[in-house]
Parts: structure tokens; C-alpha cells; sequence
């Protein structure tokens, strides 16, 4: 019998995994509301969706939660969009908004993150194909343990 906890995979942002406290997701419509004198009932007009954004609670944990801290702060500060994946099922291609780093005293060994990613989709025109995010995930990987192994005095 499988449960819940067998269907849940790792976090991963451009190839470079990460735990997760909790995720949440935004989004909605982009709604105007007109309202007239005299009238009972509002005019609404639509504009399409809204921003889609994953705000994620993220931490690194352990005897290596310093360098690896350092490099998801590169990591999350490099512009571009990338593939992300979060433990219970979401996947998009997304870029990150603006993050937030914690650490305290009373608690070393874990530094905690709150990612806000937007998710994108390709231009108008453009294939976005599962080889591309493969590359794209790959090249970052890459990028990842080179500044996590660059964290760790020689």
C-alpha cells in the first residue's frame, strides 16, 4: 500500500535540490471592477490570468548546511528562468522573484529560505521542449557543485 509520503519527490530549482517546509501557491485573475451611479451590479471586465507565483519555505540542514546556503544564495540570485519542482507534484518553469535568507543562533546547522519563483512560460512561438529543461537543469547543476565543492576550504 502506498501512502502520501511515497508519492512526495525532491525540491529542485535549475538542477539543484533542496528541502521544503511548505509551499504556497498564487494565483487568480486579473479582474477591473467598474461601478456606476446608480447601478446594482458591478461591471466586471477580465484581462486574463494573473502572475502565477510559489512562494517556497525552503531550508538547508546539516553539517554542510553553510556551503550549501552559499550556493543556493548564488543560485537563487543568478537571473533566468529554470525548471522547479517541488516535493508534492507542481512543476513549472520558473524564475525567482526575490528571496529571503535565514539564519539564528539558536538553531545552527540550518539556514532557512523564503523563494518567491514566478512562473513563465516560453515566448509566444517558442517549443519548450522536456531536452531543454534537461539541458537547462544539467548546465545548472553544474554551476551548483561547483559553488557548493567552492565553499569547503581546500
Amino acid at each position: 500500500m502506498t501512502t502520501a509520503l511515497d508519492d512526495l519527490r525532491p525540491a529542485r530549482f535549475k538542477g539543484a535540490g533542496f528541502h521544503v517546509r511548505s509551499d504556497r501557491l498564487d494565483a487568480g485573475r486579473r479582474l477591473v471592477v467598474h461601478h456606476f451611479t446608480g447601478g446594482e451590479a458591478p461591471l466586471v471586465e477580465d484581462f486574463g490570468a494573473d502572475d502565477r507565483m510559489f512562494t517556497v519555505d525552503a531550508y538547508a540542514a546539516g553539517d554542510a548546511s553553510g556551503p550549501q546556503a552559499r550556493a543556493l544564495s548564488a543560485l537563487f540570485s543568478a537571473g533566468g528562468p529554470g525548471p522547479l519542482a517541488l516535493p508534492l507534484g507542481d512543476f513549472a518553469l520558473a524564475r525567482v522573484m526575490r528571496f529571503r535568507r535565514d539564519r539564528s543562533l539558536d538553531r545552527i546547522g540550518l539556514v532557512g529560505f523564503q523563494v518567491q519563483f514566478l512562473v513563465v512560460t516560453p515566448a509566444a512561438g517558442a517549443a519548450l521542449s522536456p531536452q531543454a529543461l534537461v539541458a537547462t537543469a544539467r548546465g545548472s547543476a553544474g554551476r551548483f557543485a561547483a559553488a557548493f565543492a567552492s565553499g569547503f576550504p581546500a
